[in-house]
């Protein structure tokens, strides 16, 4: 998938950076997010958080991070032009280097 479409996708207000700017992210970790699934917007196949990584290292870290959250269910890493989303359900994007509570 092109960043492009990814962030079309994704979030319709997220601003936080173009899809030039993220050209380098190759990664992108995914995860079922329990506690935000049902509630107020949420798609109906339930809501899912992803982080954009720029190398395999940083999503490992990524994932090892999000283990520890009893939240988030079905943790996994893919290439970013190989992500398929669901229709079904919500996302929320994040970057690596601002997800300081699973980059550790």
């Amino acid at each position: 998938m092109q960043l492009k479409t990814l962030l079309n996708k994704v979030n319709q207000n997220y601003t936080e950076k173009t899809a030039e700017q993220l050209k380098d992210y190759k990664y992108i970790v995914k995860s079922n997010d329990a506690m935000l699934s049902g509630w107020g917007g949420s798609g109906k196949g339930g809501h899912c958080q992803l982080v954009l990584c720029k190398d395999r290292n940083t999503a490992d870290k990524i994932i090892n991070g999000m283990e520890n959250d009893n939240g988030l269910k079905y943790i996994n890493w893919h290439y970013t032009t190989q992500l398929i989303l669901n229709s079904k359900k919500t996302y929320s994007l994040n970057i690596a280097e601002s997800c300081c509570a699973w980059n550790k």
